[in-house]
């Protein structure tokens, strides 16, 4: 019958792709978790993961363009929270803006690809979860009405747009599209930040 999505063995591919998000979304939790604590346990000192890191929050304490570049990459990601126009903003205070302005916009450009990637990865994973009319439903309502709302959530200060990203990525949506959208909305968003700065100081 036209329009009648069947389902063959759904209960399996549910727990299949129940799976691989469970297994990947341990991967990130024990990344994380030795971000946040098992770094600084003595087992963990000297080795060449917590010299990475050490070398990336120093830069990040002293807002050089090094560490404004981290920050939009490692921020970019959506499952990392940083308040990245905070850090921009402050940021500003310490180096050229326009220089500052290029190496955001880059480090986005690099975790923004990546957030999209990981998604089409897991789009497969998605579909054994979601059930064929909804994932589909949900794709056509996005790619009617998605525009405005993907422009918007990257032009908004501290908007999710990393999880927009990625969930984009998930439903295989347009990737030309997408970044055209997101890219225009980040250049909007940070470069209204820069002229919001400069005229405080005068």
């Amino acid at each position: 019958m036209k329009g009648t999505i069947i389902e063959i063995n759904s209960r399996k591919k549910k727990l299949e792709g129940l799976a691989t998000i469970a297994l990947i979304a341990l991967v990130i939790a024990v990344i994380l978790l030795y971000v946040m604590l098992l770094r600084k346990l003595e087992i963990f000192q000297d080795t060449f993961l917590t010299t990475i890191v050490n070398h990336i929050k120093s830069n990040l304490k002293i807002f050089n363009l090094l560490g404004s570049f981290y920050v939009a990459l490692l921020g970019g990601l959506f499952f990392i929270f940083v308040p990245m126009e905070a850090y921009y903003l402050n940021a500003l205070r310490f180096n050229p803006t326009l220089i500052l302005y290029i190496v955001f916009i880059i480090g986005i450009l690099f975790s923004y690809s990546l957030d999209y990637i990981i998604g089409l990865r897991l789009s497969k994973a998605a579909r054994k979860i979601i059930s064929p009319k909804k994932f589909y439903s949900i794709k056509s309502y996005i790619n009617k009405y998605g525009k405005l709302a993907i422009f918007l959530a990257s032009a908004i200060p501290f908007f999710p747009s990393q999880q927009v990203t990625f969930i984009l990525g998930v439903f295989r949506y347009n990737k030309t599209r997408l970044f055209v959208l997101t890219m225009a909305g980040q250049l909007l968003k940070f470069g209204a930040l820069a002229l919001f700065f400069g005229s405080m100081l005068k």
